[in-house]
């Protein structure tokens, strides 16, 4: 079974965010989006996942291997623990860029070629 790119929850998660209006929503769905990298990130098999073909050259957007799992576990532990500190601030653009730059990092973390790299970069 092949889950949803982590760095696409994030990205989805920080375009979703502005839209809500409520305050309570907006702190439920800032933690619930790292809890759903996290989930997807627990069924990701190691290998190539996610792999478009564009003009004869294939985008890699998942190489999997152990140590990058590691990377990615990381990367969302901190940016859970980093949404639960900044769960009194108001503004919602940090909320948004914070939620970019995580699933950036996830996007480098995972990327199997050196254009996929450049795009998270």
């Amino acid at each position: 079974m092949i889950s949803v790119h982590p760095g696409l929850i994030f990205f989805v998660g920080a375009l979703v965010l502005p839209l809500l209006k409520q305050r309570s929503l907006k702190q439920a769905l800032l933690l619930l989006i790292p809890a759903a990298a996290f989930l997807s990130l627990l069924n990701v098999p190691v290998g190539e996942h996610w792999v478009y073909n564009f003009l004869g050259y294939d985008f890699i957007f998942g190489r999997v291997d152990r140590l990058s799992l590691c990377f990615g576990y990381v990367f969302v532990l901190v940016t859970f623990l980093g949404m639960v500190y900044a769960l009194h601030v108001k503004d919602t653009a940090q909320h948004v860029a914070a939620l970019f730059h995580a699933g950036a990092a996830l996007g480098v973390t995972f990327a199997g070629d050196l254009i996929s790299l450049f795009l998270f970069l």
